[in-house]
């Protein structure tokens, strides 16, 4: 995964899981912002269009993303197990920057010519 990403990149996110045939469910979720809680990302709008959340494969699709995904953020995958237990993968921390810096730079070539 990139550690930065620009405004109006389109990222991805992918969890394995280790033993995905013990898993009834899982769902994409992110920290709010003070830390409180935790909420469900309704992966159905278009912001997350390409999302997959399959038994072999949990993407999270980003689309066009912006500073406030990662003032929402972090990230993270919550799965529910056959055996009750509840499973999270690590916290995903999206650094999201306003655009490329470009920096210019001129100057002047000076020579001494010599004449013998």
């Amino acid at each position: 995964m990139k550690t930065t990403y620009y405004v109006g990149e389109n990222i991805t996110i992918k969890v394995d899981i280790n033993y995905p045939s013990n898993v009834l469910c899982a769902m994409w979720q992110r920290v709010r912002t003070d830390g409180s809680e935790f909420e469900a990302i309704n992966i159905n709008l278009p912001k997350y269009h390409g999302t997959k959340n399959t038994p072999d494969e949990h993407v999270l699709c980003t689309n066009d993303c912006d500073e406030s995904d990662m003032d929402l953020g972090p990230y993270f995958l919550l799965a529910m197990c056959k055996d009750n237990k509840q499973i999270k993968s690590e916290h995903i921390h999206l650094n999201i920057a306003k655009g490329n810096l470009t920096f210019i730079f001129s100057y002047n070539m000076v020579f001494d010519i010599m004449f013998m």
